[in-house]
């Protein structure tokens, strides 16, 4: 049946006289079976025969599809690319060409002569980002780009035969000299800026290749030409001393905000521990008197100065000096990273708590006083402060779960945290506080408390099933949170709440007659399926042998008509009595 459909469309490919049948017939073959000879050979014959570009366009690019490597078929692409005269017919050759002649020396010469012959700078391209595709380290390719690189006025044609060159042969020292050449003779931004990037791609290291990147950012007075410079130096040659001399000078003579930006962003990316770096981005901070390139010198020191006295130094005055809430919160992170347990950092974040207005750099403060000195009298302190003065209940969130990071057991961070719980009447505050408390709290009778006293009192849904986790994690064993958990199953109309209750007293008290005897009426009480099916799950967990368990089980089977109740209950079964013939009639 296939090979009539093939003899069929091939017939119709090669007699049909109208140029939408032959490409509706051309694209069912390249589907119906790519590889096959007999549709190969009839797309060549289609190349050869048809007088329409379009067909011809349409049978090179089925070509360049279904058969790599065909020496057929990359002889009838070379014939299309020398007969037409049709300069989209000639991309789509080269474009088929680019893949199905890796390597292959006569695909190869067949682009370098379109490259050389060509009036059409589009097709120029193409056959050049052909070339960098198949042509890899072929000498007569890389010869050809480079010419095209010097003897073509088009720019975009320069740009395309740079970016071919730092693919085709990295660490060619033509290919290279050619790029550097490029970038000191040509007067197009964009086309220096492409070959600058070329050049930290095709050789990292090459010092001739560093040294025309220097100069580029030394003499060219383009600020987007310099900023591509700066990256290309930055992945060149990490911690190469012209390179981090040349990038301090860029900082220090330039006068563009996104320029000392970018040198900034390389410093740090190559300059770590580097006096000379840290020195020029700590001058940065105090000279300039914009703000985006202060937060920047800020984040890079943050990266590179681990521990740097002067570091720590710069960024508290920053942090003193500036009025700007962003500079001072990006100055405030970067301390947090730089010397964790420092007292003089943590001083300093501690008064920016105290003394800015702005509640996101109390937040980021409070972030940063979380990490870096676990247990700090001072810092604790600060941040119950923060909790009681505050009326931002985001910051009052954050400062809650610092302070359930920063000291587990600490009476007086549980007191507080209780205090939030109680006082606060955001719902979302609640359950943060409720995650602290759990963090630091196991086993603490006030903590405890506290939360079954939420369970109790909120109408929140969402806060009541945090409460609920949180009971599970730290309550095992105790009688009052099992009374509790037990209570908010057989009061609660929401169904989820339901579920975590029991998902918590299965954790609780595995074992536990009322534990038990809850989940069982829970499975006889509730209507909804799902709660039914996680109730027979728990009580498969923490009952296996008992007979109530069994029986309920046994019960929830002839009850229940829904197929996932009915298998999870059978699985449950299943688990906890072996063999009971009940299983077997459920499945």
């Amino acid at each position: 049946m296939k090979d009539n459909q093939i003899e069929e469309l091939i017939e119709r490919l090669g007699t049909t006289q109208d140029e939408f049948t032959r490409w509706q017939a051309a694209e069912s073959l390249e589907k119906i079976d790519p590889g096959n000879p007999k549709v190969i050979e009839a797309f060549i014959k289609v190349l050869d025969k048809t007088q329409n570009e379009f067909t011809r366009r349409r049978a090179a690019d089925s070509l360049g599809k279904i058969d790599p490597g065909n020496p057929k078929v990359i002889e009838a692409l070379i014939q299309v690319l020398d007969r037409t005269q049709i300069e989209k017919t000639h991309r789509q050759a080269a474009e088929s060409l680019e893949k199905i002649g890796t390597v292959n020396p006569k695909a190869i010469e067949a682009l370098i002569e379109l490259l050389q012959t060509t009036q059409d700078e589009k097709t120029r391209r193409q056959a050049a980002e052909s070339l960098e595709k198949i042509g890899t380290v072929n000498p007569k390719a890389i010869e050809a780009l480079i010419e095209l690189l010097d003897r073509n006025q088009d720019e975009k044609t320069r740009r395309q035969a740079a970016e071919s060159l730092d693919k085709i042969d990295p660490g060619n020292p033509k290919a290279i000299e050619a790029l550097i050449q490029l970038l000191d003779r040509n007067q197009d931004e964009k086309t220096r800026r492409r070959a600058a990037e070329s050049l930290d791609k095709i050789d990292p290291g090459n010092p001739k290749a560093i040294e025309a990147l220097i100069q580029l950012l030394d003499r060219n007075q383009d600020e987007e030409t310099r900023r591509r410079a700066a990256e290309s130096l930055d992945k060149i040659d990490p911690g190469n001393p012209k390179v981090i001399e040349a990038l301090i000078q860029l900082l220090d003579r330039t006068q563009d905000v996104f320029t000392r930006w970018r040198a900034a962003v390389s410093l740090e990316k190559i300059g770590t521990g580097n006096p000379k770096v840290i020195e020029a981005l700590i001058q940065l901070l105090n000279r300039t008197q914009n703000e985006e390139t202060r937060r920047r010198a800020a984040e890079s020191l943050g990266q590179i100065g681990t521990g740097n006295p002067k570091v720590i130094e710069a960024l508290i005055q920053l942090l003193n000096r500036t009025q700007d809430e962003v500079t001072r919160w990006r100055a405030a992170v970067s301390l947090g990273k730089i010397d964790p347990g420092n007292p003089k950092v943590i001083e300093a974040l501690i008064q920016l708590l105290d003394r800015t207005q702005d509640e996101d750099t109390r937040r980021r403060a409070a972030v940063s006083l979380g990490k870096i000195d676990p247990g700090n009298p001072k810092v604790i302190e600060a941040l119950i402060q923060l909790l009681n003065r505050t009326q931002d209940e985001d910051t009052r969130r954050q400062a809650a779960v610092s302070l359930g990071k920063i000291d587990p057991g600490n009476p007086k961070v549980i007191e507080a945290l209780i205090e939030l719980l109680q006082t606060t009447q955001d719902e979302d505050t609640r359950r943060r506080a409720a995650v602290s408390l759990e963090n630091i709290g196991t086993g603490n009778p006030k903590v405890i408390e506290a939360l079954i006293q939420l369970l109790n009192r909120t109408q929140d849904e969402d806060t009541r099933r945090q409460a609920a986790v949180s009971l599970g994690e730290i309550g095992t064993g105790n009688p009052k949170v099992i009374e509790a958990l037990i209570q908010l199953l057989e009061t609660t109309q929401d169904e989820e709440t339901r579920r975590q209750a029991a998902e918590s007293l299965e954790k609780i008290d595995p074992g536990n007659l009322k534990v038990i005897e809850a989940l069982i009426e829970l499975l006889d009480t509730t209507q909804n399926e799902e709660t039914r099916w996680r109730a027979a799950v728990n009580l498969e967990r923490i009952g296996t042998g008992n007979p109530k368990v069994i029986e309920a089980l046994i019960q929830l089977l002839d009850r229940t008509q829904n197929q996932k109740t009915r298998l999870r209950a059978a699985e449950s079964l299943e688990k906890i009595d072996t063999g009971n013939p009940k299983v077997i009639e459920a499945r």
